[in-house]
């Protein structure tokens, strides 16, 4: 399973997670780590000014969420998830997420539009 997640967003932000509060000993747990580490994405994005987004670097929170969705591919295909149980999974719990800014909300709006994806 690769790149349990994509999601799009503007200046072609590429996102994939691990994070806190549940277990990643089933696969619902992957999904629930994986979307808390999204929310914490969406969280930092929230936060910055409209200079820190137009400066074209790549939030940390960015770079954390691809390297702990890599974690979380690992332990899943460790646990047996298949693709479209994930794919189930994520899609169930994108209506859990939250933006408070017009960036964050827009691309959460990408996310609810395009759903998961995997590759």
């Amino acid at each position: 399973m690769r790149k349990i997640i994509t999601l799009l967003a503007v200046g072609g932000l590429l996102i994939g997670s691990c994070g806190g509060g549940s277990d990643a000993d089933t696969c619902e747990g992957i999904a629930d780590q994986g979307m808390a580490v999204v929310q914490d994405m969406l969280d930092e994005i929230d936060d910055m000014s409209v200079e820190e987004l137009l400066a074209g670097e790549e939030p940390a929170a960015i770079t954390d969420l691809t390297a702990k969705m890599d974690e979380l591919e690992v332990r899943a295909d460790e646990l047996g998830c298949s693709d479209e149980e994930m794919e189930e999974l994520f899609t169930a719990r994108l209506g859990n997420l939250t933006a408070d800014s017009d960036y964050g909300r827009m691309m959460l709006e990408l996310m609810l539009s395009e759903g998961v994806t995997l590759d």
